[in-house]
């Protein structure tokens, strides 16, 4: 998504006055439909704040209470800035937790699971789905999530593989090392794109790895297991469909000369990248479109551009569409070397 996405991410009220109940949404929001703007904004989080949110997560990747406290402290680069805190438990000396206050997100890693790159076996995605879910259920348990906020049947699932190769640059040997469950945070069944869960399981069944967290959101839960909106969040009406706003993307977006290659287009929330941390905005869903464009240059060769998202309102058919791409910049070196293999 944009820069401050959670995982890349990968899509998470009761009503009163005059206002209709809204039933929960399994698809996306049709013309006439009732949809809601809540205030979003990346909470600033105090050290203890961090460490109850790490404590609950070591209680679910370890399967029991903990006897010591989480130890937080900043990171600084060589310039100063302070990119992410350090989060150490004792009692899980090969994990690696790392709080990043840009994302409010927590990370964990199993140093000594993800380093092996050679699984005795492959337990498969159903089991795979079965562990995660376990951890998933714990970390509810723990209070680090609240269960009601996500969707199992919106899971993604995705592998990390690792090949092997001769001289001549072609891979003789291809092993699963990872399955990587991801769940986005869902409002009234809308995906939010900067809010969510990732966890990893180790080809062999071991938990390897934990991502949490993401963009906060003012509201709160009805007994009809609604989220509605707080602060200055409103209730609002669909007045486009999907189909239109493809169609306008097509004819705004899309020069002649040009194709464009959709990697995906769905209803769902998106805080804007130029948000700062700290401060609420007010965000609404609308209908994004995530693609590249491919033209074709001098030389008869196909050029694509880099990922590009645009963001169009689904309750102002006159509003221009919101530019989610993240600018392009000088990527930063990360200051912790990664996980080195066994071997």
């Amino acid at each position: 998504m944009n820069a401050k996405r959670l995982l890349t991410l990968a899509t998470f009220a009761a009503v009163s006055g005059t206002i209709a109940p809204l039933t929960a949404q399994t698809s996306e929001p049709k013309v006439g439909e009732r949809v809601a703007s809540f205030e979003m904004s990346w909470a600033a989080r105090t050290s203890d704040q961090v460490s109850v949110r790490t404590e609950g997560v070591a209680q679910a990747l370890l399967g029991r209470k903990l006897a010591s406290r989480a130890a937080v402290r900043p990171l600084k680069t060589p310039e100063g800035a302070v990119r992410r805190w350090e989060v150490a438990i004792s009692e899980a000396p090969t994990w690696r937790l790392r709080y990043l206050p840009a994302y409010d997100e927590l990370r964990a890693i199993d140093t000594e699971t993800n380093a092996d790159t050679t699984p005795g076996r492959d337990v498969g995605e159903k089991e795979a789905r079965e562990i995660a879910q376990v951890t998933f259920k714990r970390l509810a348990e723990a209070g680090a999530i609240e269960s009601v906020q996500y969707d199992w049947s919106g899971a993604e699932v995705a592998s990390t593989w690792v090949g092997g190769g001769t001289i001549d640059g072609k891979v003789s040997d291809r092993v699963r090392t990872e399955y990587r469950i991801t769940l986005r945070r869902k409002i009234n069944g809308i995906e939010l794109a900067n809010a969510g869960l990732r966890i990893a399981v180790h080809a062999s069944g071991r938990l390897a790895g934990l991502r949490l967290g993401g963009v906060s959101v003012a509201s709160q839960l009805g007994s009809d297991r609604i989220e509605s909106p707080k602060g200055k969040g409103a209730w609002l009406t669909r007045k486009v469909a999907s189909e239109a706003l493809r169609a306008r993307f097509y004819k705004e977006a899309v020069p002649g000369n040009a194709k464009a290659d959709i990697a995906w287009a769905k209803v769902m929330y998106a805080i804007p990248d130029d948000a700062k941390p700290g401060s609420a905005v007010v965000v609404e869903p609308r209908y994004v479109v995530s693609y590249s464009l491919q033209t074709p240059s001098d030389e008869g060769q196909i050029v694509s551009s880099r990922r590009l998202i645009l963001a169009y309102s689904i309750t102002d058919p006159a509003a221009r569409p919101l530019d989610l791409a993240p600018a392009t910049k000088n990527p930063k070196p990360d200051p912790e070397p990664k996980v080195a293999p066994k071997g």
